[in-house]
This record gives structure tokens, C-alpha cells and sequence, in this order.
């Protein structure tokens, strides 16, 4: 594999993660300068500042070789948190669209294409769980 420039993949994901959350309606999102965590060029994850709280994280935004998503920090304050979030999210969203059912929080494409696509998003959300319960992953970070 080719190495990357890092630092260009960061300002490319940092603006795939904001036009995400401007085309769901955050406006000016707050989305810090380097992810909080990712494994590049595969996973950014980045932290958003809270509108009512500016001291503190009030979303996580998620983009790379995945599917760009977000998720509140109310129940996830550390990106380790954040990432077996999306994890359990996806799983959970993945399982219904291979049994050929709607998830009731969480969409993506078309039905014609769940089959293939609930199995990318499973598999996506196997790695995100390995990344999570990765403790060297998280040694330096606390």
C-alpha cells in the first residue's frame, strides 16, 4: 500500500465530517483540527463541541472507508466510548437489514441493497468493537 500523506487525509476527512453534519442540520459545527482517534486512511473519529456547552464534546462524527455517521456524547464523553457505540449501533442496524427489515433509528441505501450492504456495515462494525476493546490502542490516551 501507498503510503499516505496524513495530515491531507485528516483535512479530507475533517471536511467529509462536516458537510455530513451540515447536510443533517448542525450548523457550524465545532469539529476539532485532528480526529480523536482514527486509524488512517481507514477511520477518523472526530469530536464536535456542544452548542449549549462550549467546554465540552456534544457529538462525535465518524468518517473514512465506513459509512460517515454521528452520535450523541451523552452516553459516549471518551472516543472509546464513541467508537463501541457505532459499534453496537450498526451491529444492531446491519442484523435488521439482513432480515430484510427496516432498523428503527438508522438507514442506509436501498433495500434492494441491504443484503450487501448489512454485511459491509456488520463487518464495519466488528472492526470499530475490535478498535474499542484494543487496549494498546488506548494506552497513551487514558
Amino acid at each position: 500500500m501507498a503510503e499516505i500523506d496524513e495530515n491531507a487525509w485528516f483535512a479530507q476527512q475533517r471536511g467529509v465530517a462536516i458537510s455530513y453534519l451540515e447536510k443533517e442540520g448542525i450548523s457550524a459545527p465545532e469539529v476539532g483540527d485532528v480526529p480523536a482517534f482514527h486509524v488512517s486512511p481507514y477511520v477518523s473519529l472526530w469530536a464536535v463541541r456542544s452548542k449549549k456547552n462550549p467546554d465540552a464534546v456534544g457529538w462525535w462524527v465518524i468518517a473514512g472507508d465506513l459509512p460517515t455517521d454521528y452520535l450523541s456524547a451523552e452516553n459516549a464523553a471518551h472516543p472509546r466510548t464513541a467508537l463501541a457505540g457505532f459499534a453496537r449501533i450498526w451491529k444492531a442496524a446491519a442484523e435488521c437489514m439482513l432480515r430484510g427489515e427496516r432498523h428503527p433509528d438508522f438507514q442506509i441505501g436501498r433495500k434492494e441493497d441491504w443484503p450487501e450492504l448489512g454485511d459491509l456495515l456488520l463487518r464495519r462494525s466488528g472492526v470499530l468493537m475490535s478498535y474499542s476493546e484494543n487496549e494498546t490502542l488506548w494506552e497513551k490516551s487514558g
